[in-house]
């Protein structure tokens, strides 16, 4: 017998603030909250593609701990400043950029010189400062896109030029993402869930689009389980069956089978603990010595009511799960 469960409203913005929203997902069924809540929170830290910069290579420094002529901040520091830098990548990777400025000056993200397939969005971020007017700083950058964050020992180099400094890359679109879970009342249940949930991004991506593309990611890795396929002793892969939901009549499971004649053939190799019975019922079959589907076939009901602990209701699930196989008792 099939049980609809209830889906959820649609996600609701409360709240917008530049890169970060509030959506409210009401109307959860008791415990989906926390266990989709959980799932989109993972999924959005280290499931979004980005770019970033992943080496520098600064003229006239050979490591991290020397110093420029002129520059009020350590190459340590100029390091921490361009792993700040957001921006955009459209194409492969990897790409290049340039920076080169002279004199007395504050040195931002808004000088780099990049080419049409990249895109700074946070130009206004602070790289070093220029006290001299024979003072000059000149890099040159290697952008790649990737997943979440990759430590600089794990950004693979095959020979590393003298000089060519690798940085941590924060690749992730999302600085923070957070959920809680609140019970609410629907119809006369009290305990349904009410999702909260808080996405805020670098500005490379709204918080809308991170939540679609996030969804879809999971929704994907999900299909592989409703499209099931059992394998074969003969290495044969044969989809079992697919059960589609008959909207105007959700009690009932219409059962496609894909290519009956093969299944057929296959039956005999179909174990009794593959079928979807429950697990008491699938022991007392086997101690019975029926081992695959079509042996269960070859079977009456008042014989197998006979067997211990299956009842009425247990020979219905057999019958059921029979019936997904083109398959009755006998």
């Amino acid at each position: 017998m099939f049980i609809p469960i209830n889906l959820p409203q649609q996600p609701k913005i409360v709240k917008k603030q530049g890169n970060l929203s509030i959506f409210e997902i009401k109307g959860y069924h008791p415990g989906y909250g926390l266990t989709i809540g959980n799932a989109l929170r993972r999924t959005l830290l280290d499931s979004l593609p980005g770019a970033a910069i992943i080496s520098a290579k600064i003229d006239g420094v050979n490591h991290e701990f020397a110093t420029l002529p002129h520059v009020m901040e350590s190459v340590v520091q100029i390091i921490l400043s361009l792993k700040q830098i957001r921006l955009k990548m459209y194409g492969e990777g990897p790409q290049k950029m340039t920076l080169d400025v002279r004199g007395i000056r504050q040195v931002t993200a808004a000088d780099i010189k990049t080419p049409s397939s990249i895109e700074i969005t946070t130009p206004n971020v602070p790289i070093a400062t220029l006290t001299h007017k024979n003072a000059r700083l000149t890099i040159e950058f290697e952008v790649d896109s990737g997943l979440g964050y990759v430590p600089a020992e794990k950004i693979q180099k095959e020979k590393l030029a003298v000089g060519l400094m690798v940085l941590d890359a924060i690749f992730t679109p999302i600085k923070r993402v957070n959920f809680s879970v609140e019970q609410m009342r629907v119809g006369e249940h009290t305990d349904y869930d009410l999702l909260r949930l808080e996405i805020e991004t670098d500005g490379t991506m709204t918080p809308e689009d991170a939540l679609k593309q996030v969804s879809a990611i999971l929704v994907d890795q999900f299909k592989i389980f409703s499209e099931f396929e059992s394998e074969q002793k003969d290495g044969k892969s044969i989809k079992i069956a697919k059960v589609k939901k008959n909207i105007k009549d959700k009690d009932k499971e219409t059962v496609k089978i894909e290519d009956k004649k093969t299944i057929k053939q296959d039956l005999a190799n179909i174990k009794i603990e593959d079928l979807k019975l429950p697990t008491k019922i699938i022991s007392v079959l086997q101690e019975a010595g029926i081992k695959t589907a079509a042996g269960l076939a070859q079977r009456k009901a008042e014989t197998l009511v006979e067997l211990p602990g299956i009842g009425a209701r247990s020979l219905q699930d057999i019958k059921r799960v029979l019936g997904r196989l083109g398959l009755t008792l006998k």
